[in-house]
């Protein structure tokens, strides 16, 4: 994920540097949405990074996952092809980013849950480490969704100038 944010992030630079972002209809100034934006998805970042440091038990496929199932081995794949994506052509209004900082801010909030999840389902983990890896995991999770839900309305409120300025 961090790679994903890490690339929407220099996206995002690109379209400023070019001069094609303004503000939206809100009128929020331009230089305050940014300061917001940037802001947030570095602590984005480190977040990701903590998250993936934590060596989250559900990184990991699940015992018999196919290829092409909807699963923890699935999601980061289509992370990676989002990764790929973003390094190979980039965006070109900020409407994308705000869809995709919208799944990221998504996938972080589910992440969260899945110690509830796997209570409620009667999954038992192997051990205390497990429950303190998952219970660390949850916490960085959350706290990486309300970030990136801040980087979501940061964006949400760039709006694409058709004419750069002059």
């Amino acid at each position: 994920m961090k790679t994903a944010l890490i690339l929407l992030r220099v996206c995002v630079e690109e379209l400023q540097e070019q001069g094609l972002l303004t503000t939206d209809y809100r009128g929020e100034p331009l230089e305050d949405g940014l300061q917001r934006y940037t802001e947030a998805s570095a602590t984005a970042e480190q977040l990701a990074e903590a998250l993936h440091e934590t060596d989250f038990p559900l990184d990991h496929p699940a015992h018999g996952e196919a290829p092409g199932e909807r699963g923890p081995a699935s999601a980061y794949y289509y992370l990676a092809l989002l990764a790929a994506g973003l390094q190979q052509q980039g965006i070109a209004y900020p409407l994308e980013a705000y869809r995709i900082y919208r799944f990221l801010t998504r996938c972080a909030g589910e992440t969260r849950t899945a110690p509830t999840l796997l209570k409620d389902a009667g999954v038992g983990l192997q051990s205390d480490v497990d429950v303190r890896r998952l219970t660390q995991s949850s916490f960085t999770a959350g706290q990486l969704a309300a970030v990136l839900g801040t980087a979501y309305s940061a964006v949400g409120h760039l709006a694409y100038k058709e004419a750069p300025d002059a």
